[in-house]
């Protein structure tokens, strides 16, 4: 995500393909400036990890030490949801997220 809160590592095309589905879900202002990069979340200093990611469960999430990030990574993507539901609907969120996470392989 833009903010910094957590890494997540995977497999690069399966990253890319999650990626372009983020940037365009109703969690997308997350993402407008966030890219895949050949390191991993380790070489960033991301070293709080592996933990289970629950939509694109190729992928694990890692965190660093920084106790911002910790509390953005508990109120982020709920606010980015309520936002997006406020400017379009609960249906259209509900939908949206579906549609993200919705696969059976999360790609």
């Amino acid at each position: 995500p833009d903010n910094g809160m957590v890494c997540v590592q995977g497999p690069m095309d399966y990253l890319n393909a999650s990626l372009a589905k983020l940037k365009v879900s109703p969690i997308a202002d997350g993402y407008t400036l966030a890219g895949v990069h050949a390191r991993t979340c380790a070489e960033r200093n991301y070293t709080d990890g592996p933990k289970h990611e629950e939509c694109f469960v190729h992928a694990t999430l890692w965190m660093d030490r920084d106790p911002v990030h910790l509390g953005m990574a508990l109120v982020t993507e709920p606010t980015l949801m309520g936002a997006y539901a406020a400017s379009h609907s609960v249906s259209d969120l509900v939908t949206g997220m579906s549609e993200l996470c919705g696969s059976s392989d999360g790609s």
